[in-house]
């Protein structure tokens, strides 16, 4: 089977990351990027390889994947017809598909065989099949984390833009109130930096504040979990019935389910005890690669994709 994933920017490098994922599960999967981005990750760009290659790649291929919340491309992006007896599937990501579902789907052609989502609470807008942001979880590993004499920590976003996505003031307030009465405690908050500094800061951190307010996690979330770290995130209810039957999120494994009145209490409890630090750093990790990981990933995702062939 030959796949081709289609990216306007990319974001959050989860496309070239599917595509690395499928590549490792033996499968022959190619990701191309339209637009660049300032996120690290190698990139194959529609300006770099031209149109040629990449057309001659999408007439090759079984199944056309594109991903993020652009859905489809414009044919206006490229200088070739992509043929409709090509199977295609699309796979949105974020809040912008979230706020506005029922007319991106109702602009995908018939040509569309299925609609994937990155955040398990879209899929209950519709019958969406789920797909977890994956994560080589041999890159981001527990060995790799850096000792710091104070307990750190972290809460880390792309820029200002999201302080309110993210709830970053209230998470600010809640872990300075830590900070007053355990002078031990650093807060680390980590913002619009080079994606190698941000990751340097994370490698840093005893506990993660992904986000309280934002109901689900991206990139930020599942790289610290991978790492062991324990995070915490405010997981939307939907997310709670899970995928095939299962339960994403049972009690004491992956995230910490959390929102603004409980997080003080739960941090609180985390920066007294070490031991309850890494016995739920080593839940996170184990929970990550069973979710997050590539081969699961992977192989969720190609079972879906060939079923676009009908």
């Amino acid at each position: 089977m030959k796949y081709t994933i289609i990216s306007n920017k990319d974001y959050a490098n989860s496309g070239t990351k599917l595509s690395y994922a499928l590549k490792q599960s033996g499968e022959d999967c190619e990701c191309f990027v339209r637009k660049p981005s300032k996120m690290g990750f190698k990139r194959q760009l529609f300006a770099d390889v031209g149109m040629k290659v990449l057309k001659k790649r999408i007439y090759e291929s079984d199944v056309i994947l594109y991903k993020g919340d652009f859905g489809v491309l414009p044919k206006e992006y490229f200088d070739f017809e992509i043929p409709k007896s090509i199977p295609k599937a699309v796979m949105f990501s974020g809040t912008k598909f979230l706020n506005n579902w029922e007319q991106k789907i109702s602009e995908l052609e018939s040509d569309v065989k299925k609609v994937f989502v990155m955040r398990p609470d879209l899929r209950f807008k519709k019958e969406f099949v789920y797909i977890p942001h994956p994560i080589n979880c041999k890159e981001w590993c527990p060995e790799k984390r850096i000792e710091h004499k104070k307990i750190v920590i972290s809460h880390a976003i792309s820029g200002e833009s999201q302080i309110k996505l993210k709830g970053s003031n209230s998470i600010k307030s809640i872990v300075n109130n830590i900070k007053r009465k355990y002078k031990n405690v650093e807060y680390n908050f980590v913002c619009g930096v080079p994606y190698e500094v941000a990751m340097e800061q994370k490698l840093k951190s005893d506990i993660y504040i992904d986000s309280i307010g934002f109901r689900y996690y991206g990139n930020n979330g599942v790289e610290s979990l991978a790492l062991g770290i324990p995070t915490f995130i405010e997981i939307c209810e939907e997310a709670y019935d899970g995928y095939d039957g299962d339960n994403l999120y049972p009690v004491g494994s992956g995230p910490i389910d959390t929102c603004k009145g409980i997080l003080g209490f739960q941090l609180e409890m985390l920066v007294q005890d070490k031991h309850k630090r890494e016995l739920w750093g080593k839940v996170s990790r184990k929970w990550a690669v069973k979710t997050h990981g590539y081969e699961s990933v992977s192989k969720r995702l190609a079972k879906e994709l060939k079923e676009c062939l009908g």
